[in-house]
């Protein structure tokens, strides 16, 4: 073999290795991409989920007050609520269990709900919301355990090193790409 041969055979060689190395790059910047997707989903659950409770304390406000029609527009609002953070916690598996099936309950029990619009008033409007709000309630109280588990899980952002982009998926540093 001349030199020739051996020159190319080496070129194959560092080829192959940078290959490798973009290989793992690209399996690193797909994990951080997969990671602050996952954060984000939880940080959007925890925007929307406190939110929970206001309607249902106005919506027991308004069945109180035998005010239908504010309590069909409540109920609208708490099922688009609802929807959204159920479709938030398909991200998040850890912790949501309880919560997404409590929210889908109460989904279906606020769908079931037929409270006529033509109606201003009902004297017994809380009497017969009672398996609604019930519902409603029991989602609240499940939204607001999964909120304090997740806050509990997060680790504060002051805490994490400042790194720029090129040291993060080079991994300049010599850390775990899961130090990300």
């Amino acid at each position: 073999m001349g030199l020739g041969d051996w020159l190319g055979l080496a070129g194959i060689a560092i080829a192959i290795v940078q290959i490798a190395h973009v290989g793992r790059t690209v399996s690193q910047v797909r994990e951080a991409v997969l990671t602050a997707s996952a954060q984000a989903s939880i940080y959007n659950v925890l925007t929307v989920a406190p939110r929970m409770s206001g309607i249902e304390h106005q919506l027991d406000l308004a069945a109180r007050h035998n005010d239908v029609e504010t309590f069909s527009l409540l109920l609208r609002s708490y099922k688009d609520l609802a929807a959204e953070l159920d479709g938030l916690l398909h991200q998040e598996k850890k912790h949501s269990e309880d919560a997404q099936l409590k929210l889908q309950k109460s989904l279906v029990q606020v769908t079931a709900a037929k409270i006529p619009m033509s109606v201003k008033r009902s004297d017994d409007l809380y009497a017969r919301t009672r398996l609604v709000r019930r519902s409603i309630s029991e989602a609240s109280i499940a939204t607001v355990q999964l909120t304090a588990r997740l806050r509990s899980d997060l680790v504060p952002v002051e805490v994490l090193p400042k790194r720029r982009l090129l040291d993060r998926v080079f991994n300049r540093r010599g850390e775990h790409a899961d130090g990300i």
